[in-house]
């Protein structure tokens, strides 16, 4: 199969760079987010280790979103070497929705995770189980869309066979709606029960954190389909598909990073509080010791 790579348009460079910048802090994020649990001694969790997972995911969509540009995501279709290039693009192009479901059931599957532990009431627990299987079900259906949405499967990438892709635009929509329904699920889900919590304040800065942080995923998984209703799927698709296939690797990251960075503060606020509290002490001058002798004390009480 035939693959021309080309240079990069001053647009596509930009969206490139701050995707490998978001990519790192993403994985700075799990990194550190390790490591406190190592200090602390509390081990790592079931929404330690399905966010690592997530974050394999999460590169290997930027490493996909890479080739992409490089084979002609960003310019127009009209171009000799795009056309060369589509087969191996629509190829790269199923995989890519694949892993991005991955990488967006298994960020909400950590966070849930988490909720489980955090929450102690039966009610909420029972709630984010259902939320749980919800949340699966729904990747489960969109999995099933995008592998079934053109007949036969290889039809997907082979332009030359006689295919049939009737649902092909509204299936993608569909499964970006799925999972932003499922991105609210898991924000809404806390709310009635933040203000009842009975917990400690470096856990509850670090719930409020993530709350406040996932407002932002949704905002940008509303922003991904925005670009994807604006491709133009019939026509030009890959001069008018390359910001939301942005949005898309960049929204992964930023899932990981909003889900690591709340655990991680309020540890190292702690940390840093007790060095402050450690110079003030060292820098303050020395309590006098006061030897009473024994012709000036004062007698006992019987």
């Amino acid at each position: 199969m035939t693959w021309i790579s080309n240079p990069l348009s001053p647009e596509v460079q930009q969206d490139v760079v701050l995707g490998a910048t978001i990519n790192l802090v993403s994985l700075l994020s799990v990194v550190l987010r390790l490591y406190a649990r190592k200090i602390t001694k509390s081990g790592w969790k079931w929404d330690d280790w399905l966010l690592v997972v997530s974050t394999v995911f999460a590169n290997a969509l930027f490493v996909l979103f890479g080739f992409l540009v490089a084979g002609g995501v960003g310019r127009h279709i009209t171009e000799p070497y795009v056309r060369i290039n589509m087969p191996m693009m629509l190829k790269l192009v199923l995989s890519f929705e694949i892993i991005f479901g991955i990488c967006a059931v298994t960020t909400k599957m950590s966070i849930l995770t988490y909720y489980l532990r955090l929450f102690p009431h039966e009610s909420v627990k029972l709630a984010t189980k259902i939320t749980m299987a919800l949340i699966l079900s729904g990747w489960t259906w969109s999995l099933s869309q995008i592998l079934l949405q053109c007949r036969p499967i290889s039809a997907n990438w082979d332009l030359d066979l006689l295919r049939t892709c009737p649902l092909w635009k509204t299936t993608y929509i569909a499964t970006a709606f799925v999972n932003l329904v499922a991105d609210l699920l898991v924000l809404v889900l806390p709310i009635p029960h933040l203000a009842k919590m009975n917990i400690t304040r470096q856990k509850k800065v670090g719930v409020i954190g993530l709350f406040t942080l996932s407002w932002s995923v949704s905002v940008i998984a509303g922003l991904r389909i925005y670009e994807m209703l604006r491709i133009d799927y019939d026509g030009d698709v890959t001069g008018t598909s390359e910001t939301a296939l942005f949005y898309a690797t960049f929204e992964p990251n930023f899932v990981v990073i909003a889900s690591s960075w709340p655990l991680i503060a309020p540890l190292w606020m702690k940390r840093w509080e007790a060095k402050r509290n450690a110079r003030i002490a060292a820098a303050a001058p020395p309590r006098p010791i006061i030897v009473i002798s024994e012709e000036h004390r004062e007698p006992d009480f019987e």
